[in-house]
């Protein structure tokens, strides 16, 4: 049984310690972001397996109809959920801490509804656009199917994360996480392995489908459980969370819409102006160097409701030092974590066959832009947390434009060599923009970095 974040019982019991009494020293995130980590890399190995087995079973050309069509899918599913995953946890954070969790079943009520309205609409027209984007857009009818298999999952996803974002919010991080993408990798692979037996990407997306739909009946179970234990039932005016809903949501919309084009911008490029299989490398070889993100991710997971607590709080001070103190531990990850996959790279390529030889370079490029931005430490979630979302959306626009130009210039020479430089780029632009805008933030508030 796991201890939730604030609680002396999982899920299923009483909450004895309130969420927003959390302690903010370097133990208590580390106690956090433990379990997380473990979460993480467990879901990490599970879908580092599922990449090796549909590289080995698909081939270079069947993996990239598949990372295609699911780089459609993220950015259409992140646009149905409009920026509702971090507005909910600082919204749930802040209510948990003024009001004792009066309004956090109004809130998640709300968040539910426009969700899954939105979530239809982008089902339905991605489903139908779906010949259209695979022909005119990548020039290849092969990735049509999986994008239509893969488009009805958008409401699951949108919904496990509305789910798992909640969780969070309230301090339970562990079944959070869980909900939200923790559990999906196993029962992906699984169904993949055994009930495609083909092995194509068309199976594959199937089994993403599949998986998302059991994932988000357990989150619902999962959801009432927390709701019974903890919460009064009192609801605040739908209308007044409506629009604070929406006014904080669609910034962040934007802030991850253009995160997640920041990972998507190389699959896609290649995909238009090269071809199908090296758009397939590139995609493998990210998710291979995605490893060390596991340090950072943990660490955002378990400071989110810490950094919006203390922002509604006004404790700057603390604050200023939780960051500085999650900046070192960060710092210290990356190298530990990229040196030894830097000088494994060749090893790790291997396992995904022939077709992906060419990777080597890739592979370690991109490792080198994911160790720049844990080394960068939570500086993007600190933004998001403190109502700086606006900022963070114009820091983020600016480092995926220089990501794209970089791309359209690099692919047609380097090839996903040329794809993997531009995404170093926008690494080192996004947190050296972040971090200017903290200092002078801090500085502001007489809290500058000490």
């Amino acid at each position: 049984m796991q201890v939730e974040a604030g609680a002396e019982q999982d899920v299923n019991g009483p909450v004895t310690t309130p969420p927003a009494h959390q302690p903010n020293d370097a133990w208590g995130v580390a106690r956090d972001a433990a379990p997380v980590a473990i979460i993480r890399a467990a879901g990490f190995g599970l879908a580092f397996a599922f990449s090796v087995a549909l590289a080995q079973r698909a081939g270079g050309s069947g993996a990239g109809a598949y990372y295609l069509a699911f780089t459609i899918v993220s950015v259409v599913s992140i646009v149905s959920r409009i920026g509702m995953d971090n507005a909910l946890v600082r919204l749930i954070a802040d209510s948990d801490t003024r009001d004792q969790g009066r309004h956090i079943d109004a809130i998640f009520g709300t968040a539910v509804r426009m969700t899954t309205a939105l979530s239809a609409v982008a089902t339905l027209a991605l489903a139908l656009g779906a010949p259209l984007i695979a022909t005119a857009i990548f020039g290849d009818d092969a990735i049509t199917a999986p994008l239509r298999a893969m488009s009805i999952a958008i409401g699951p996803i949108a919904l496990t994360s509305v789910i798992g974002r909640s969780l969070i919010g309230t301090g339970r991080v562990v079944s959070g996480m869980l909900v939200e993408g923790g559990a999906l990798p196993a029962v992906h692979l699984a169904l993949y392995l055994v009930a495609s037996r083909s092995g194509s990407a068309t199976g594959a997306s199937l089994a993403l489908l599949a998986g998302n739909v059991i994932v988000l009946i357990g989150g619902v179970a999962v959801w009432r459980r927390a709701r019974a234990a903890a919460f009064d039932g009192a609801r605040g005016p739908v209308e007044h969370w409506r629009r604070r809903l929406c006014l904080t949501a669609l910034p962040l919309m934007w802030v991850a819409l253009l995160a997640t084009l920041s990972g998507l911008v190389g699959t896609f490029v290649l995909g238009v102006l090269s071809t199908t299989t090296a758009a397939g490398v590139f995609a493998v070889s990210s998710r291979a160097a995605r490893l060390g993100v596991l340090a950072l991710a943990s660490v955002n997971t378990a400071l989110a409701p810490r950094f919006a607590r203390l922002h509604a709080g006004g404790d700057n001070e603390q604050l200023r030092s939780l960051l500085t103190r999650s900046i070192g531990a960060t710092a210290a990850a990356a190298v530990a974590i990229s040196l030894p996959l830097l000088v494994a790279a060749p090893h790790v390529v291997a396992l995904f066959g022939s077709s992906f030889d060419s990777a080597v370079p890739t592979l370690r490029i991109l490792v080198l832009a994911s160790a720049i931005d844990i080394a960068s430490g939570p500086l993007s979630m600190l933004l998001q947390m403190t109502e700086r979302e606006r900022e963070l959306r114009n820091i983020s626009a600016v480092a995926v434009a220089a990501q794209v130009v970089l791309a359209v210039a690099l692919v047609p020479s380097l090839g996903a060599a040329g794809a993997a430089w531009a995404v170093v780029a926008a690494q080192v632009t996004v947190n050296s923009l972040a971090g200017l805008t903290i200092v002078r933030g801090f500085a502001r508030s007489g809290q500058g970095p000490r």
